[in-house]
């Protein structure tokens, strides 16, 4: 079954789960992508300095990483408003974390590589 199938299936009524049930997996998934986001929130800094990043240049990476967070958190609230998929923008929001986040460890610099094996 595809995740739009799914998707069809739980807004039309025909896949029922108690109320109970979704809000605790719904916890689970946000707790999964918060400790996913701040543990890459707090090896960014570090894998900068390990590519000969100074204080400055990490600063303002990071602050335009917080910034283009705002930004788009700017343009998809209204954008949600407008469209009325509430449940559609908040998944694209956690699955872009999922996916974006992790792809951190495919970094091909060698001193980060041998880094992580240490």
């Amino acid at each position: 079954m595809t995740c739009h199938g799914l998707w069809e299936q739980l807004v039309s009524g025909a896949l029922r789960i108690g109320a109970w049930r979704f809000v605790a997996t719904f916890g689970v998934v946000s707790l999964l992508a918060d400790i996913v986001y701040e543990g890459a929130r707090s090896v960014t800094g570090p894998i900068l300095a390990l590519l000969g990043a100074t204080a400055i240049v990490v600063g303002i990476v990071t602050g335009i990483g917080e910034a283009a967070a705002l930004l788009l958190r700017l343009i998809s609230g209204p954008l949600a408003d407008r469209t009325r998929r509430f449940w559609a923008w908040a998944i694209a929001g956690y699955a872009i974390t999922e996916i974006a986040v992790p792809t951190l460890g495919f970094a091909s610099d060698p001193r980060i590589r041998g880094h992580a094996r240490a």
